[in-house]
Formats: structure tokens, sequence, C-alpha cells
């Protein structure tokens, strides 16, 4: 996917997640503040309207159960 300033991503906000009850991760959509040559620097959440450095979001692999 084609990313520029302006345009939504997905990631985490660390201010939404400490002010959520259940305390669990809060992947939200926010808006490209920053890039540099091609790559995602800076964010703005679209729920809080905080500013952050962007969050690569981590994915975890499935754990199987033999």
């Amino acid at each position: 996917m084609k990313y520029s300033v302006g345009k939504s991503i997905d990631t985490k906000c660390e201010r939404c997640t400490k002010g959520h009850p259940s305390g669990q991760e809060m992947i939200l959509t926010h808006t490209i503040m920053a890039m540099i040559e091609g790559q995602v620097i800076r964010v703005k959440c679209n729920t809080c309207g905080s500013e952050h450095k962007y969050r690569e979001l981590q994915y975890r692999k499935e754990r199987r159960a033999w």
C-alpha cells in the first residue's frame, strides 16, 4: 500500500491505551503527518488528537497447541 502525508493508517496509540479501562492495546486510525524517503515518521491519532512517532504494528505469531 502506498502511503502519503494526510492519508490514514492504523497503529497503536499509547495515550488512548493508558486511558482505556481494559488496558488493552488500542489499534486506532491515525493521520500521517510526516514521511521521510517513503517511511511514515509521525502520525496524529484521530481519536484523542495526540501526535507521536509512528510505531509499526508487530503481529504476534499464533502459538500452536500440539
